[in-house]
């Protein structure tokens, strides 16, 4: 086995940070994964995961193909502690396929753009977090300029990747949101739309800490997928906190119409059926102000990471029934 890291710089007067990207190549041949990390750079749990899984490659847990690990896509998010990329504060996961004239954020995208599909992965696996008090999830991109065969061959094969992962996996919000939210300009999005790549965001923990249990989810999710695919020869299995019974789309949680502190009442991975109270808003001396109803049946999969919110805001993450 070869393991060889580099640094790409990607733009052309040097002042963003490099990329590290360390390349593992199996005695056996085999399909070409890559794995991306913290293209929101305050969103860590990935980045060390990917340190994670290529210890464990470099170890001897590769034993056919491929596989090529990007730790972080925004290396000065990362330092700033901020999602978007510092100096135009555009979000480098909606920027795909990017402009070569366009802002940092485009022109950062476009040599990421450049620099993956010239590597000519079989699939790719991008790695974010969610929040403190969530479940990991596989998240599913719609191929929404797909048809006919080309489009069931990928949903088939997206599912397939998903339900490897050994996580709770979950569709993209339907395609009309889809678009409306440009997540065909995510990273994954991109690959499965443009370049027709297969490829899967995994969700895990909170944002700005690492969390070791978050990290080892992400790490064994990715492993799993490796065995799927026949690059390794074992991983860890389901995640404890699978969810199936699905298929299971992302849906954002009620707002809530009161200023006011949250109180969880349904945990992250536990069921709820329509009308099910699912949180309360409570003032500063503990009255209730608000009670948050579930408006179908589905599963908590993350409330937002914060405990003082105004009115409007999302209050997390769910998923429920697709088709409904």
């Amino acid at each position: 086995m070869r393991a060889t890291t580099r640094q790409i710089h990607l733009d052309g007067d040097r002042t963003v940070p490099p990329l590290p990207v360390h390349t593992l190549v199996a005695d056996e041949p085999g399909p070409t994964v890559i794995v991306t990390a913290n293209i929101h750079g305050d969103e860590t749990t990935g980045l060390a995961a990917a340190s994670a899984l290529v210890e464990q490659l470099r170890d001897g847990a590769l034993t056919r193909g491929t596989t090529i690990v990007f730790p972080t896509l925004n290396p000065a998010g990362l330092a700033a502690s901020t999602r978007a990329v510092p100096g135009d504060g555009g979000d480098l996961n909606r920027s795909f396929p990017g402009k070569r004239r366009g802002r940092t954020s485009e022109r950062l995208a476009a040599r990421i753009w450049d620099e993956l599909t010239t590597l000519k992965p079989d699939v790719v696996v991008d790695l974010h977090a969610d929040a403190a008090a969530s479940i990991p999830y596989a998240l599913l991109d719609r191929p929404v300029s797909l048809t006919g065969a080309a489009a069931r061959r990928m949903k088939e094969e997206l599912e397939r990747l998903g339900s490897a992962s050994g996580l709770t996996v979950v569709r993209e919000y339907p395609p009309d949101l889809y678009l409306r939210y440009a997540l065909d300009r995510s990273l994954a999005g991109a690959l499965v739309n443009r370049a027709r790549v297969p490829a899967i965001t995994v969700e895990s923990g909170p944002r700005r800490i690492l969390d070791p249990a978050a990290v080892t989810a992400t790490a064994g999710a990715v492993r799993n997928i490796l065995v799927e695919l026949g690059l390794c020869a074992s991983g860890p299995g389901p995640h404890p906190t699978r969810v199936q019974g699905g298929p299971l789309r992302r849906h954002a949680a009620p707002r809530c119409q009161t200023a006011g502190w949250l109180e969880a009442v349904v945990a992250p991975g536990q069921p709820f059926g329509r009308g099910d109270l699912l949180a309360r808003i409570r003032s500063p001396g503990g009255a209730v102000l608000e009670q948050i109803q579930a408006s179908r049946t589905g599963i908590v999969l993350s409330w937002i990471e914060a405990t003082w919110l105004t009115a409007g805001t999302v209050t997390g993450t769910l998923a429920v029934r697709e088709g409904r």
